[in-house]
């Protein structure tokens, strides 16, 4: 029974479980924490969180700790390409964003122990006095050599329509030494150190009306190589949406040969092309037809790898269509995979060769 003046998010939770696989699994939360504790024969992984949020809500402020998975910005720095997929019903534009972190769940025993630190200035909008909406992440892990910072700045509208805002991570993270026990080595051999890593986002967003909407996200990468000079990569990102339909279009650009990320991706030179469009309607004839209502949705996509040093250029295609209703989803997609192909690596294409056609139908509930 709650007292007087309580809420069911100001009362503490605690949770058990144990199962015949020897996992135990404690958690307690209360409106300024959140602590956690999973156990395996051999496993463990732990961890805790403290926010203010609740309590001063002006200057909200927030620490983790345990073994986090870190994610967001960090991901995309991790790995900046542009995802081919195979799914015609998502998109993977993205906007800027800042480092997060997350405590474990019950089946993830992988991650190191880090700490993680989030401090934001939100805006008052009752009274305006923060123009800057500003939000400073960091993250202390044995990944890098110091903190992984990040921040996050909204610039004061220009109009009541349009929305400015950026984003920056950085660090130093650790690499292994490229070896290996063949005669001949694909690249030059460096010995492991650490390197520079950083991202920059910057968005335009217009927003007429809850149904328009237009997003403009521009991206770009330094990634200092483990033979001292830096390399340079660029994406953009663009969606448009209305009422019922989404059209998005991405480029990414990377010049570089074995250019390395903070997550020791290797990138090959090439120029990603992908563009796609959403359809999504309710759908008159199945609502009456099964007396519930039923949703519509129709999409397809196109993903080109143009490779700078290869004759090759892989090309995929996606389509599909999908019914949801409130218990079911039903949707079938086609997808089709096939390579250009260029007499040279400086030539433009000039043949396809013979597409692979996959099918798949899918029921959740």
């Amino acid at each position: 029974m709650l007292g007087v003046g309580m809420s069911a998010e100001s009362v503490p939770h605690f949770e058990f479980y144990f199962d015949d696989d020897d996992t135990g699994r404690m958690r307690l939360t209360t409106p300024f924490s959140d602590l956690r504790l999973t156990t395996r024969p051999q496993k463990q992984n732990f961890g805790a969180a403290v926010f203010t949020s609740n309590i001063l809500p002006c200057l909200p402020l927030t620490v983790k700790t345990g073994n986090l998975s870190a994610g967001g910005a960090l991901s995309i720095l991790n790995s900046p390409e542009l995802s081919s997929g195979s799914s015609p019903f998502t998109t993977s534009v993205t906007s800027p964003q800042v480092l997060t972190a997350s405590l474990p769940g019950y089946t993830s025993f992988s991650k190191p122990v880090s700490t993680f630190l989030e401090f934001s200035i939100p805006q008052n909008k009752s009274t305006g006095t923060h123009t800057f909406p500003v939000k400073l992440n960091t993250w202390f892990t044995e990944q890098a050599s110091l903190p992984v910072t990040s921040l996050a700045l909204t610039f004061p509208p220009l109009s009541p329509y349009l929305t400015i805002s950026s984003s920056y991570i950085g660090g130093f993270f650790y690499y292994n030494n490229n070896s290996t026990s063949s005669w001949f080595l694909k690249s030059p051999y460096h010995s492991s150190g650490e390197h520079y890593c950083g991202l920059f986002q910057l968005s335009t967003q217009i927003k007429k009306s809850k149904n328009q909407n237009f997003l403009l996200n521009l991206i770009t990468a330094l990634y200092e190589s483990p033979f001292g000079f830096y390399q340079l990569i660029y994406r953009a990102d663009a969606k448009l949406s209305t009422k019922h339909t989404e059209f998005f279009s991405q480029i990414f650009c990377n010049p570089y040969d074995q250019l390395l990320t903070s997550s020791e991706k290797i990138l090959t030179p090439g120029l990603q092309l992908k563009t796609g469009f959403l359809y999504k309607t309710p759908s008159k004839l199945a609502s009456l037809y099964f007396q519930t209502p039923v949703f519509l949705r129709a999409g397809t996509n196109a993903y080109l790898k143009i490779n700078l040093t290869q004759p090759e250029h892989p090309l995929k295609v996606n389509a599909g269509l999908q019914f949801s209703t409130e218990k079911t989803t039903q949707s079938l997609s086609i997808s089709a995979d096939a390579n250009l192909i260029s007499k040279s690596p400086v030539s433009p294409p000039q043949d396809l060769n013979c597409p692979h056609f996959f099918r798949q139908l899918l029921r959740t509930f």
